[in-house]
Order: C-alpha cells, then sequence, then structure tokens
C-alpha cells in the first residue's frame, strides 16, 4: 500500500535492475525525507548516508520493477518534507 508510508518513516525498498541481458534485484535502506502524491505518478525520496556520503534516491511507488517495501521504523517528524537532512553534517 503506498498510503502506509510517512515522511520520517526508515523503509527497505527491493527493486529489480537490469544489467545487459541479466535481471538483479538490489535494496536500498534510508528515510523518506519526501512523498509526492500525484494521481498516477506517486513518488517517495530517500536518503541514507553510508562512510560520510549522503545518497538520495527517488522511487515511483506505482513501478513494476519495485518488489517489496518494507518499513524498519518510524519517527516522529512534524514536517512534510525534511530538507533539513541534507544541510545535516
Amino acid at each position: 500500500k503506498p498510503n502506509a508510508f510517512e515522511v520520517g518513516d526508515i523503509v527497505r525498498i527491493s527493486y529489480k535492475t537490469n544489467e545487459g541481458s541479466k535481471e538483479k534485484v538490489n535494496s536500498f535502506e534510508g528515510i523518506i525525507i519526501c512523498k509526492k502524491n500525484s494521481i498516477l505518478s506517486q513518488t517517495i525520496t530517500l536518503r541514507r548516508v553510508v562512510q560520510g556520503v549522503a545518497i538520495e534516491q527517488v522511487f515511483p511507488l506505482n513501478s513494476p520493477n519495485i518488489l517489496e517495501i518494507k518499513k524498519r521504523a518510524n519517527l516522529k517528524v512534524r514536517r512534510s518534507k525534511l530538507y533539513y537532512l541534507r544541510k545535516v553534517r
């Protein structure tokens, strides 16, 4: 369910990627910093920090390449967009 996730949740997304003729399943875990709710193109932006380097990735929720979304934890936030996390060092 796309509406089961809110900004501030920590989720793990498993998705399919094509590398040449092979199909591979990758996973990405991070905090949802942004959620855009169009009718057909709902997207969430995930952010994680690995070894001091921040990585952000946008996932369309209606994509057939997304296999699974697991909610790991939720944080209590009072904003609809957590862009201020980009400035934290």
